[in-house]
């Protein structure tokens, strides 16, 4: 496999503005994921460029071409204090051909052989993971969600917000 990547100060965060720019290109994952422990991932090609930025603590990044076989992503967003990783907000931008190239995330499942998109603001924190102005499309289906789904016990105070149309 091949990883490229240029470091312009990047480990001086003290300073604002330090860049990284990264580019990974797999002939196959599977056989990569083999090496590194990891044996379900799909046999596909994968590449995904991106590029991050140090602002004081918090970090931008922008996954501009990420994608594994015919599935697509892109992601924008900023970890507002990287001493909290999974607190972000998060540009989406997802599609694949088929529901079921994603089944080896979920090996149970019974995804449909439809086509596939998501596109919207993902926002998480440390008390919540919100859905904003996001909208789902499976084949001729569309579903139109805002969401805050609260990550206490029994989710008390989630709101969720839905509308969908097509044709089943």
């Amino acid at each position: 496999f091949e990883l490229c990547s240029v470091f312009v100060a990047l480990l001086d965060k003290s300073e604002q503005g330090n860049e990284f720019t990264a580019q990974l290109k797999l002939a196959d994952l599977a056989a990569t994921g083999q090496r590194f422990g990891a044996p379900d991932l799909p046999s596909q090609p994968m590449n995904l460029s991106s590029d991050l930025q140090w602002q004081g603590k918090s970090l931008k990044f922008d996954i501009h071409d990420g994608a594994l076989a015919d599935i697509r992503i892109r992601m924008k967003g900023e970890v507002p204090d990287i001493q909290h990783p999974l607190a972000m907000t998060s540009l989406i931008d997802l599609s694949l051909p088929s529901a079921r190239m994603a089944e080896f995330l979920w090996p149970e499942s019974e995804l449909p052989d439809l086509p596939f998109a998501a596109k919207g603001e993902f926002v998480t924190s440390g008390t919540s993971t919100r859905l904003k102005d996001f909208t789902i499309q499976l084949g001729q289906n569309q579903a139109s969600l805002n969401v805050d789904w609260k990550l206490g016990k029994d989710h008390i105070g989630s709101v969720a917000q839905v509308h969908v149309k097509g044709e089943n």
